[in-house]
């Protein structure tokens, strides 16, 4: 694989690291690099497009030998939607969702996926509900994301960070008791802080029940994440 991203990116050197922070599996950077700074994972991470991408993993796929096959070229492989996609997929080990009606775009499908079958617990449990929005032009202003969500103008919002809402849910031992669904909410997690920019959830309204919103930016002009119901008494 080194020897195959070595000839389809311009570069002196593969490096190669292997991390398991991010997320709940160790796993193989192999990194092209020019300069021994390249290989500062401290460094700001690279936006790059979709499309840019799956040509680069076509010129990839291409120039690795098919095993067994005397050097041929491997068929090339459709590339998974997204690099969290692709880091994720066999850490939540959560069977795929339909898309639904209104959620056709690759980011909803992918959230499909991840949140299928989760439930928010609080006083209660919720399930996670996909939702996609048309993003305000400028900040996203409380009126703004009162308006697009359909709650009261009146209601009150409450902006929370997203590691800290989803804390007891990412911990192992946290309220779920169950290291598998933590993984699954790290992965989620992971998702939407790597894939979607500012993202926040927004508490709105006040006991006992209060809607939450867990909303990022999407490179499509759009919010997209996934809204629960919190029970607080």
């Amino acid at each position: 694989m080194a020897k195959g991203v070595k000839e389809a990116v311009p570069c002196k050197r593969i490096g190669v690291a292997v991390i398991g922070l991010e997320v709940p599996h160790a796993h193989i950077h192999l990194i092209p690099m020019t300069r021994v700074s390249d290989m500062n994972f401290a460094n700001p991470k690279i936006k790059v497009d979709e499309r840019r991408m799956n040509e680069l993993a076509a010129a990839i796929s291409a120039q690795v030998p098919a095993a067994g096959k005397g050097g041929q070229a491997a068929a090339v492989v459709k590339p998974l939607a997204s690099k969290a996609e692709r880091e994720t997929t066999e850490a939540t080990d959560a069977p795929a969702a339909r898309a639904a009606s209104d959620a056709t775009d690759p980011t909803s499908q992918q959230l499909q996926n991840l949140t299928q079958g989760l439930q928010f617990v609080s006083e209660s449990e919720a399930p996670l509900e996909v939702v996609s929005y048309e993003a305000p032009g400028g900040a996203l202003t409380e009126a703004a994301l009162l308006k697009i969500t359909g709650q009261p103008a009146s209601a009150s919002v409450e902006t929370v960070d997203l590691m800290h809402f989803l804390r007891n849910h990412t911990a192992d031992d946290g309220v779920l008791g169950d290291p598998e669904l933590a993984n699954r909410y790290k992965a989620l997690q992971m998702f939407l802080k790597q894939e979607l920019e500012e993202t926040k959830v927004y508490r709105v309204g006040t006991g006992p029940q209060v809607q939450a919103y867990a909303l990022g930016r999407t490179t499509d002009g759009k919010l997209a994440g996934f809204k629960t119901v919190l029970t607080e008494t």
